[in-house]
């Protein structure tokens, strides 16, 4: 079996502002998603951003808007995805602002990042 491509990714949030913020690079990687979910997977201690085609309405998913204004990263705003992220991440401080890196599965159109490279970026 093939090993499957992977490629560097990184993610923003800002949790005084309910912030998620996406490398457009990120995005293209995977496929330039209509829409994207949120996933937290608590005992792996692993975030993921999912591609979705069609919203489901038992499902809470995000429509990745084109904004021009924004040239390089795309910006989401889920206080739920960040309240869980909090909950996991000890002594993590909810009016910080933290950057992750993972990885880009583009079979999977997923990009995964392990809640252990979480860093606050602000002083």
């Amino acid at each position: 079996m093939a090993e499957q491509l992977r490629s560097p990714a990184v993610m923003s949030i800002d949790f005084k502002k309910n912030r998620i913020r996406i490398h457009r690079a990120v995005l293209h990687m995977l496929g330039d998603p209509k829409y994207i979910q949120f996933l937290v997977h608590p005992i792996e201690r692993v975030a993921a951003i999912r591609c979705v085609d069609v919203p489901l309405s038992r499902e809470p998913v995000h429509k990745v808007v084109d904004d021009r204004a924004r040239d390089f990263s795309h910006e989401i705003y889920s206080r739920s995805f960040l309240l869980t992220l909090a909950e996991i991440v000890p002594n993590i401080d909810t009016c910080g602002l933290y950057r992750m890196s993972g990885e880009v599965v583009p079979a999977k159109q997923m990009a995964i990042f392990s809640l252990k490279t979480i860093r606050r970026i602000d002083s």
